[in-house]
């Protein structure tokens, strides 16, 4: 151990292995449990921040991460350096920096009450699938997450005030979700109101999906060659099938009609 750097205040040992109880001479860190071949062992875990490697620059007081704002550091008992914040609200907490810098916490729990409505005991339905469905639904719109971001964060998809303050008020307008089904808007590009939503199967909502960014056609299902034709398609259990090719999109169009109408009309809610 390096007796140069560590004000050694005591030393025990448990089991197999020995630790101690230190204060950092360098930057003043006092550390009450640490494992002694940390301290100068290549490679392991350092026991104060000015021995670690850093990551990032410390967090300034009064910065700002959500609806928290940073207050003071406080130095925790060998796992770095952690942070006193308060919420909007009123409400402190202390977390890591990393917690901050990540997004993963922007609160200090307000935010998720107000996003998801009224304590989920007051309803009894938390874990059920219509709760899982209203969380799902509210997530997509509010977070630009990776997976769904193009069909619902960047098209400023919203959810109506009523069902994104209340689970109660959307089971209210959904009902009970038959055995299979899930949560469908009427119109791909609309929004998720009482008017634009329903239980869909599976298969209506593979038919009933919005066309893709890269459309240029300006119909589903139709699609322009590198020969200046246009061809016609449809999928039909998760497989494309060829409708014909032909001289305009609009002939192309009336072809992927009535490939709806033949391959299609017996889905129905």
């Amino acid at each position: 151990m390096d007796n140069e750097r560590w004000e050694v205040h005591r030393i025990w040992r448990e089991g197999k292995r020995k630790y101690v109880e230190i204060t950092c001479k360098v930057c003043g860190e006092h550390v009450e449990r640490c494992r002694e071949d940390s301290l100068s062992a290549k490679g392991k875990v350092r026991a104060c921040a000015c021995t670690r490697p850093a990551r990032g620059k410390p967090l300034k007081e009064g910065e700002s991460f959500g609806k928290l704002t940073v207050v003071k550091k406080v130095v925790s008992k060998g796992n770095g350096a952690m942070y006193e914040v308060v919420c909007e609200c009123g409400n402190k907490k202390v977390l890591s920096a990393s917690q901050l810098r990540q997004g993963g916490t922007k609160s200090c729990g307000c935010l998720y009450r107000e996003v998801y409505g009224r304590a989920l005991a007051k309803h009894g339905m938390s874990g059920t699938v219509e709760h899982k469905a209203w969380m799902g639904m509210v997530q997509r719109v509010s977070h630009p997450f990776e997976a769904t971001r193009e069909w619902y964060y960047d098209k400023g998809i919203k959810v109506s005030e009523e069902w994104r303050d209340s689970f109660e008020n959307f089971y209210r307008d959904m009902g009970p979700c038959p055995i299979g089904y899930t949560l469908d808007r009427i119109d791909p590009d609309g929004d998720y109101c009482k008017e634009n939503c329903r239980w869909a199967s599976i298969a209506m909502q593979s038919i009933n999906k919005g066309m893709h960014s890269n459309n240029t056609s300006g119909y589903k299902g139709v699609s322009e060659t590198k020969y200046g034709t246009w061809v016609a398609y449809i999928y039909i259990d998760h497989k494309r099938f060829h409708l014909g090719t032909y001289e305009t999109k609009e002939e192309a169009h009336e072809a992927r009609k009535k490939g709806e109408e033949k391959y299609w009309s017996h889905i129905k809610e």
